[in-house]
């Protein structure tokens, strides 16, 4: 009992340990492309692209040489150490490069979007739901809308995918669906078979987690609108299979693993999945075999529907798989995760499991031929969504690895047959003890060997990300900008910031941010300079967390697309005119129609707006009064709107 408790707390250890660093700090394999070219490059020998193998090897072995006596790669940028390899697939003529960001990209960049926010919600709509499988607390006595367990059960999966919605909306109809399967599981493990009830259930209660979940966002739902709605058929560029594999292949590597020991090795599977494993068991006596399944077994009608439909999707898999290569291997792979998940009982957990590789693999397939309307390209359509598979196949990976850890379990210690006590008569010579005292080495001893040197082989590539891109990407900074601490403008004291080479020392804007976080209250609206897109405009708004008249140009197009871009337009060209215009009644009016009660005028404006419109500001006047000073930045606060 004391070694089976110690193997669960073993396993759990794994998945748990394994789930965090898949999702959160792993990178995939680009760095080694990154490497490898940086390598090559460094080698005297050109070579062209299409070169043999072996020419491309000696290259490699060249330039490896080089490497070694010069310690650096020349021909690396800096950047391209945390860039490159969330830029892996590459893009069409004329297209925009689709986006393949990882969750540690994220991280490094601080990059607050939305995609970054809901990742915690994501992963505890899956603890939610996993929560819901294994859950079986409903009195039989009386049915599930009187159950309190169950209905806060329902209200969590709610809330959460609900706020999925709000939070980051490309996220909710896939974790809905993951919903949608466990409730289903759940419902058909209660009962043991598909029934009306098993179905009727299941809907009931998804249909009341989408309408609670609406309903408890409702004010965000009232007041927003969106224009992009809506897919479309992708007729681009393809996603090529190898920049597919150098960005999913660590966990396609043990989700393979885990479907091929689930085929070979799992119970409880339906007749379709034990009949192959006859089939190759015995692949010299299938005429045999065959005659003794029709003898001794009774095949169900849906059996035979199975198997007709089974070969067309085999053929449409090769098909696939020899013109669009991911397609065909996203599919190939789905179709055995569905043969996988109709087992002869319930096991709603591996069920899940299979549910979430499945859908992971529909999603990658998806991409290459469906894009949203209203997307660069296919640029977001892509990062949304393999951000999502990043998730779903992290977690997936993690347990499916403690499950395999005992599959391919490695026995270092040679076992020794026992000698059996000799038989009266019997000749025993030394010879015949060392015949049974042979140590006998498990016969998987070898096949486990590998696997798990190559497992840690692209573990340990993937580890090359986090390792290589956050030192550079930490340099590679404002001079002098590092320091111990969690205050994220401390880079400002020391940094100057240099806008088509006119300097801008930060630290006048940092002292008066702080001024503005620690003495304004509320949230009034403020005026700051605009300026072109990846500047250092809206950096007032962004640190102070105070609304703007308009904030970054190409971002307020995307989330208002709803509304004629002249808009936007129209709100840039406003606050130019509040910064350059010397007519009062023009002022006025501005200024009440965005309630503006603070004008920052700090060392950008001065670069972006000069005379007569600036130097207003030196002016006393009856419109603003000055609250805020340092050296290079004035605070005025708007007295006309208290009027």
């Amino acid at each position: 009992a004391d070694n089976g408790w110690l193997k669960i707390k073993r396993s759990i250890l794994v998945a748990g340990i394994g789930g965090a660093l898949f999702v959160a700090v792993i990178g995939n394999l680009g760095q080694v492309q990154l490497i490898v070219k940086g390598v090559r490059d460094m080698s005297a020998i050109q070579v062209e692209e299409g070169a043999p193998a072996i020419v491309k090897f000696t290259q490699f072995t060249d330039g490896l040489n080089q490497w070694m006596k010069e310690r650096k790669f020349t021909s690396i940028r800096t950047e391209w150490w945390y860039w490159n390899s969330t830029r892996i697939i590459p893009p069409g003529e004329g297209e925009a490069g689709p986006i393949n960001e990882l969750p540690f990209f994220t991280f490094l960049f601080g990059d607050l979007h939305a995609h970054m926010m809901v990742l915690p919600y994501t992963l505890l709509v899956l603890a939610l739901a996993l929560n819901t499988i294994r859950s079986n607390t409903t009195d039989d006595s009386r049915p599930w809308w009187r159950d309190p367990t169950e209905i806060l059960t329902l209200a969590l999966l709610a809330l959460t995918t609900g706020a999925l919605w709000t939070i980051n909306t490309w996220d909710f109809p896939t974790y809905i669906l993951l919903t949608a399967v466990a409730l289903t599981l759940r419902a058909y493990a209660r009962v043991g078979h598909i029934n009306f009830t098993v179905v009727s259930t299941a809907i009931l209660q998804f249909a009341l987690v989408v309408i609670a979940g609406r309903l408890f966002f409702q004010p965000f739902h009232s007041h927003y609108a969106g224009a992009n709605f809506g897919a479309e058929l992708w007729k681009g560029s393809q996603t090529p299979l190898k920049a597919y594999l150098l960005i999913h292949g660590f966990f396609l590597f043990v989700i393979v693993s885990y479907l091929i020991n689930e085929f070979l090795y799992g119970h409880g599977h339906n007749a379709i999945i034990r009949s192959f494993r006859l089939k190759l068991k015995y692949l010299n006596r299938q005429t045999r075999l065959n005659d003794l399944i029709n003898h001794l077994t009774y095949r169900r009608q849906a059996y035979h529907i199975a198997v007709d439909i089974s070969l067309p999707i085999f053929v449409l898999v090769v098909v696939l798989l020899l013109l669009k290569p991911v397609i065909g291997l996203a599919i190939g792979l789905t179709f055995v995760s569905a043969l996988l998940l109709f087992s002869n009982r319930p096991d709603p957990t591996r069920q899940f499991l299979l549910s979430m590789i499945g859908l992971g693999l529909l999603l990658t397939a998806m991409v290459e031929v469906i894009v949203l309307k209203g997307d660069i390209s296919r640029m977001n359509t892509v990062f949304k969504f393999y951000l999502q598979v990043w998730v779903l196949w992290a977690v997936v990976s993690a347990v499916a690895l403690s499950q395999l850890a005992t599959r391919f379990k490695i026995n270092r210690a040679a076992k020794t047959e026992s000698i059996p006590e000799p038989e009266e008569g019997t000749a025993w010579t030394p010879e015949v003890a060392a015949q049974f005292e042979r140590p006998v080495r498990p016969a998987n001893s070898t096949g486990s060997q590998i696997w798990w040197s190559a497992f840690s082989l692209l573990l340990a590539a993937c580890f090359l990300y986090p390792l290589t891109a956050a030192p550079v990407r930490i340099k590679d900074r404002f001079p002098d900008s590092t320091s111990e601490t969690l205050n994220g403008t401390t880079y400002m004291q020391t940094s100057t910031y240099f806008d088509d080479g006119r300097p801008v020392e930060l630290t006048w804007d940092q002292q008066a941010m702080e001024w503005l976080r620690q003495n304004i209250h509320g949230i009034p609206t403020i005026v700051e300079a605009n300026t072109p897109l990846y500047r250092w405009g809206s950096r007032v708004s962004i640190y102070t967390g105070l609304p703007s008249v308009i904030g970054w140009d190409w971002h307020q197009k995307q989330q208002r697309s709803i509304l004629p871009g002249q808009v936007v337009e129209k709100r840039i060209q406003d606050v130019n005119t509040i910064f350059t215009s010397t007519d009062k009644d023009q002022l006025i009016q501005l200024l009440e129609k965005y309630n503006v009660q603070y004008i920052y005028v700090g060392p950008l404006e001065q670069l972006y707006y000069a005379g007569d419109g600036i130097n207003k500001f030196n002016q006393p006047s009856d419109l603003w009064e000055l609250v805020y000073e340092n050296q290079q930045v004035r605070i005025f606060k708007v007295e006309h709107n208290n009027n």
